[in-house]
């Protein structure tokens, strides 16, 4: 903490199944390509505005095409 350099335990590690569920239904919503809506999808609607973020970075990442945009704008 009062040095310049990584944590004490090397590195960091924010993954926990907030972030997991996140990029899950990011990734399953890429996976369908706009064909169908992923099963628990709208648990997002229930999710903190940083774990959205999470999922809308998932998104920007994998490539998400505009059927799969669609559905989503539907869906949420």
């Amino acid at each position: 903490m009062y040095k310049v350099g990584n944590d004490p335990t090397g590195t960091l590690n924010f993954t926990n199944s907030a972030v997991t569920a996140a990029v899950n239904l990011a990734n399953a919503y890429i996976a369908l390509n706009g064909a169908s809506s992923p099963s628990g999808f709208s648990a997002y609607n229930n999710w903190p505005s940083n774990q959205k973020v999470v999922f809308h970075q998932t998104l920007i990442n994998g490539g998400c095409n505009n059927a799969t945009m669609t559905k989503i704008d539907a869906d949420l």
